[in-house]
């Protein structure tokens, strides 16, 4: 029996080590977080490296070159998606789906055609599409292929 009551002791210092790493882990992220803020405040163009953060997902692991939405919200912190939604509808002249819509969006921000940013782009372009369709301020002028809606100002 001392032979189990030592192992047992030893996992419960390694149980209680663990958990004030993970702690300690919590506490340098929070600061790395607040750090990355700061630097974004004097270099609008900063984005924290990816392998600098420690994984906090539990899930499936995060595909190669897969958007995070902490860049993305970087990207996209100084603009005013709504209104820049408008004026691109305004100036195309014509109905648009959300994707064209992105695009158009992206290559104002000086991204590329290709980027592997667009899909996601495109995802928070259409929240503010539905926030301007539920304001009557846009509205849907048809599909495309069946699935895509395309998008115009509403008169």
């Amino acid at each position: 029996m001392e032979i189990a009551e030592e192992l047992k002791r030893k996992r419960a210092e390694l149980s209680k080590r663990m958990q004030e790493i993970t702690r300690e882990q919590m506490a340098m992220q929070g600061q790395m977080t607040a750090l990355d803020k700061v630097i974004a405040l004097y270099d609008p163009d900063y984005l924290p490296e990816k392998a600098e953060e420690p994984s906090r997902r539990r899930g499936r692991p995060r595909n190669e070159g897969q958007v995070t939405s902490r860049e993305i919200n970087a990207l996209l912190s100084n603009v005013n998606k709504r209104r820049a939604v408008l004026e691109i509808l305004r100036d195309a002249g014509r109905p648009l789906s959300t994707a064209e819509c992105a695009a158009k969006f992206a290559s104002r921000l000086g991204l590329e055609d290709n980027d592997h940013r667009l899909g996601q782009i495109a995802n928070r372009l259409s929240a503010a599409l539905d926030s301007l369709a539920k304001g009557k301020r846009v509205r849907h002028a048809g599909m495309v292929d069946g699935r895509r809606v395309l998008w115009e100002i509403a008169a």
